[in-house]
């Protein structure tokens, strides 16, 4: 398992080209949507800090 905070890797994504600007839709937005959509997909799982 890795742990990494959502603000670093949806900035990671962003640096990579990986998220663009969408319908003046900010990219961290876009960014935290994607990252949502991964965790109800349960192909990544969300942590409480410290755990």
């Amino acid at each position: 398992d890795y742990e990494i905070e959502r603000d670093l890797l949806a900035m990671q994504w962003v640096v990579l080209g990986l998220i663009e600007e969408k319908k003046g839709i900010d990219v961290e937005v876009t960014a935290n949507q994607c990252i949502d959509d991964l965790i109800n997909k349960c192909i990544i799982e969300e942590t409480e800090e410290g755990d």
